[in-house]
């Protein structure tokens, strides 16, 4: 099959315009050439390193395994376990402690509603006579603080 070719001419104005557009949006052979330099660098760099791994690999395959060393203290298995009885019991505890702070301080929000019940009572009934007032103004000051 022949390929036929017709040649016209075109101002140069349009000319440039046209490969102008080619060019911004086709690679140059340059940029091209240089792209496919990178890539080989980059498969030949990769395959140098594929090649020392497998290599540490049969290495280490080959090493023989040897025993852990024994602990220099023949006590150590004993001291390990009195550690980790010791932090076992100490996390209790402070679960504990946690808990029991939890308490206390829903037992404080109770007595600070029976208290604000018992005032607006107070309030109510005696008019400016308030016989909770003063402790309770501390208690709210003592709890903006903590």
């Amino acid at each position: 099959m022949s390929r036929f070719f017709m040649r016209a001419l075109v101002p140069a104005r349009i000319r440039r315009a046209v490969r102008a557009r080619f060019d911004a949006r086709y690679v140059s052979r340059a940029d091209h050439r240089r792209d496919v330099r990178d890539a080989l660098w980059e498969v030949r760099s990769l395959r140098r390193e594929v090649v020392a791994l497998r290599a540490e690999v049969d290495r280490l395959r080959k090493e023989q395994r040897k025993p852990a060393p024994a602990p220099a203290d023949p006590g150590m298995p004993a001291k390990v376990g009195e550690a980790r009885r010791l932090a076992e019991e100490t996390a209790a505890a402070t679960d504990r402690l946690l808990q029991s702070e939890v308490l206390i301080w829903q037992a404080i929000d109770r007595l600070e509603a029976r208290l604000d019940r018992l005032e607006r009572a107070a309030g109510d009934g005696a008019g400016d006579d308030r016989p909770f007032g003063e402790p309770l103004e501390e208690h709210r000051r003592a709890r903006e603080m903590a």
